[in-house]
């Protein structure tokens, strides 16, 4: 089927005069979303007719609809306030212990740093920062730190694309080569789910975290 342009702007009150661009940093509501937040104001302020199948039915529908975005089943999906909340339940959950490494990416986005930062200081355990070269890849630069620490890096805090320079990390190479060593892999995708696909049944994660409010509007 062809591409449809005006069928997608009518989603969306933007002015003709306006080319919105930046999905990476925030959407604009589709009208259906704003319709949605409305609908959802106005059955708080007649309480008494909330029953309680309101409070999970449409929760449902979000998580398979999701869950379905990114190949896995709707009881993997939890909905929690933000991508940093996300990253806070794994890293309360994940085993670690002194002397054993928390892989992270230079310049990570800050959800997915200072939780790890937090149980590094009360596990003893490191955080290794991994840094690339201009000419070099990021899965080369992950598989750099995995020569040189091995077995040490206990858990590794990745994206599929950097949030600063939307460069691309080849999970599907980098992950094996971690799981190797058993380490546990925690991944925020917020600025890959909608844009990218992605298949968690594939790379299966311990844990992964992605925002609503970019690609996935």
């Amino acid at each position: 089927m062809p591409f449809d342009r005006s069928t997608v702007r009518a989603e969306f009150d933007i002015p003709r005069d306006i080319c919105y661009l930046n999905a990476a940093y925030m959407t604009p509501q589709p009208r259906r979303v704003l319709q949605a937040a409305i609908d959802g104001a106005e059955q708080r302020a007649t309480p008494w007719q909330i029953t309680p199948a309101d409070f999970f039915s449409k929760v449902e529908k979000l998580r398979e609809a999701f869950a379905k975005q990114v190949n896995c089943s709707s009881e993997n999906i939890a909905i929690v306030p933000s991508a940093g909340y996300g990253v806070a339940v794994a890293a309360n959950n994940l085993a670690i212990e002194s002397g054993e490494i928390i892989m992270v990416l230079d310049d990570q986005f800050p959800s997915n740093y200072y939780s790890w930062q937090r149980l590094a200081r009360r596990s003893g355990a490191e955080i290794q920062v991994v840094t690339k070269e201009d000419d070099q890849t990021w899965a080369s630069a992950i598989r750099d730190c995995v020569q040189q620490h091995g077995d040490r890096i206990r858990i590794a805090a990745l994206a599929r694309h950097h949030w600063s320079t939307a460069e691309s990390i080849d999970l599907d190479t980098i992950s094996p080569a971690l799981r190797q060593h058993g380490t546990q892999i925690a991944l925020d995708l917020t600025q890959s789910v909608g844009a990218f696909p992605i298949d968690i049944a594939k790379l299966s994660p311990d844990f992964m975290v992605a925002a609503g409010y970019k690609w996935q509007f």
